[in-house]
């Protein structure tokens, strides 16, 4: 009982007996090793997140020491860093980013290609098509045909006169 009674501070009970004093001892190790480990947990988490931060710091510093060095006109560099700080923000999780998928066995990765990429391709009518008449023909294509790209509302994709280089599939934005 006493034990209990310290979480919100009352001292009108105590310990009367040896059984009830082991008690409250076990009690207060109990509640002391928990008030720990939920400290240790918060801490951690608030460790990795700083470490987190600073790792992007160091990333945004290397940039703009990079941008300094080369003398880039504060144009280009704003749209670089308007760019870099957008797809950090709303950026899906990019495949060379994973380091572990580059230990996959290559029919893995291909399967894997096949299902990252193909939603996005049969919205293609043409695609949709060839999907349904040779499914791993279209896995082939999701494996070594398709790669993710990031581009930011000021670049130009195309000009007028540019000769076809490739597809582009707008997957949002």
């Amino acid at each position: 009982h006493w034990s209990l009674t310290q979480f919100h501070g009352s001292t009108d009970v105590n310990p009367t007996s040896t059984v009830e004093r082991a008690f409250a001892v076990v009690i207060l190790l109990m509640s002391l090793v928990a008030f720990s480990s939920f400290l240790s947990s918060i801490t951690h988490m608030m460790m990795q997140i700083s470490s987190l931060r600073q790792e992007q710091t160091i990333r945004m510093r290397t940039l703009l020491g990079y941008l300094d060095d080369h003398q880039i006109s504060m144009e280009l560099s704003v749209r670089v860093k308007k760019f870099v700080e957008g797809a950090s923000a709303h950026s899906r999780q990019n495949e060379q980013k994973v380091e572990l998928l580059r230990m996959l066995p290559k029919h893995m990765l291909m399967d894997l290609h096949d299902e990252a990429r193909s939603p996005l391709l049969v919205e293609h009518h043409f695609f949709w098509q060839y999907s349904t008449q040779n499914p791993r023909a279209t896995r082939q294509v999701c494996h070594e045909a398709l790669h993710q790209s990031s581009f930011s509302s000021e670049d130009t994709i195309f000009g007028i006169g540019d000769a076809c280089e490739r597809m582009i599939f707008v997957e949002w934005g």
